[in-house]
């Protein structure tokens, strides 16, 4: 080091001394300048200096002639950046997935070297994903080395509503340093928890191609039965809607039973109904829903939300609806805690509700106004 240390010096002061000759330059890559890349120092300023950590510095006027210049003529100007490079973002001390509703905020840090200052931007994201944003997440270069880390910063997390019929989202933080806009990004993905219900009030509402609103029938309604009986039941209650009077049967429901709900023009219904955990129903890809005779021309829906006819693209997975004409063949479910074919995958204690839009076909925007007149009221049954 000492002797490197006394090779400067004296390439510095023969530099000086040479002031009223010539002022030497550094030739890069060597040659003439057109092949080069040369610095010019400024007149009588030394164009080699030691940093504090021993790095030669090499300070002057860039001659762009020959630093890459492209093929068939032409300069093009070097860029320089941080030396140690920014470090990469780093979020809630290594990890980079969270929770929504498991905090407020979460910590993140970077570090960089010989930058005159650091900013981050906004946190970007796609979709429907809400925005988040990052606190205290500037800083300044100081000291000899100019090192700069922000105090405190942190990103917002999104609450489990904010997400709405989302269930995960990815943010890519960046962060850029100058000069030299170098940039260290990082991903932050949030996760809604598995055991929350998406929060339906996101939905697009029910709509006629007019414009109209189609209305979930509440309250109680008339049911009539397979059996010939005719009883009033909870029109928002699957179980209630399913049992014959009497009797209180857990969804699915016994094979071959069949309900008449009757409904207003333009109503529809949705059935809230819970999946059991016992393992009574769980694995068995053969639990189905179907219309019967003219009156099947009614579209269905299984969702975690009421009235998702599929118009909020929330309808739980594939297979889990059906329009008009098609529902005689029925919409066939399997209680998985993953996807299974083409079944409609359903999980386990999960709260769903089964949507039916009388006398009308998919998609809904589509319809100007239900087809039966009076009232709707399809018949539906049951197997497995």
């Amino acid at each position: 080091m000492n002797q490197i240390r006394n090779i400067l010096s004296f390439l510095l002061v023969a530099g000086a001394a040479c002031v009223h000759a010539q002022q030497p330059i550094v030739k890069i890559n060597g040659g003439s300048t057109a092949s080069g890349c040369d610095v010019t120092a400024a007149a009588g300023a030394p164009i080699f200096q030691l940093d504090a950590t021993g790095n030669v510095l090499v300070n002057g006027t860039i001659n762009p002639v020959g630093c890459g210049a492209p093929t068939g003529g032409g300069t093009n100007t070097p860029t320089f950046g941080l030396n140690p490079p920014a470090s990469g973002v780093v979020i809630n001390g290594g990890s980079t997935t969270v929770a929504a509703d498991s905090a407020a905020s979460v910590p993140f840090t970077y570090q960089a070297y010989y930058a005159d200052s650091c900013s981050v931007g906004t946190p970007t994201t796609t979709g429907t994903c809400p925005a988040i944003g990052a606190s205290n997440a500037s800083c300044t270069g100081s000291g000899t080395s100019k090192s700069c880390a922000p105090a405190g910063a942190t990103l917002s997390i999104p609450t489990s509503a904010a997400m709405g019929t989302n269930t995960a989202c990815a943010y890519t933080v960046k962060a850029t340093c100058l000069p030299g806009s170098v940039t260290s990004t990082a991903v932050l993905n949030v996760t809604k928890p598995d055991s929350g219900d998406p929060v339906c009030s996101a939905l697009v509402p029910v709509k006629t191609a007019s414009g109209a609103n189609w209305t979930q029938v509440t309250g109680n309604t008339s049911v009539k039965y397979g059996d010939g009986s005719t009883a009033s039941k909870n029109a928002t209650d699957y179980v209630s809607v399913w049992s014959y009077p009497g009797s209180t049967v857990a969804w699915p429901g016994n094979s071959g039973l069949s309900t008449r709900p009757t409904a207003s023009v333009n109503f529809y219904f949705a059935e809230k109904f819970t999946v059991p955990t016992d393992g009574s129903v769980t694995g068995h890809p053969n639990w189905a829903w179907s219309g019967s005779g003219i009156n099947s021309n009614a579209s269905i829906a299984i969702s975690q939300c009421p009235g998702d006819f599929g118009q909020a693209g929330t309808v739980t997975t594939t297979g889990c609806k059906v329009g008009q004409g098609q529902s005689a063949s029925g919409l066939t479910a399997i209680v998985s805690d993953t996807q299974t074919g083409s079944f409609c995958s359903l999980k386990p204690g999960k709260n769903y509700y089964l949507n039916i839009l009388p006398m009308a076909p998919l998609p809904v925007s589509n319809v100007s106004t239900s087809s039966c007149s009076g009232t709707c009221t399809p018949w539906f049954g049951t197997t497995h």
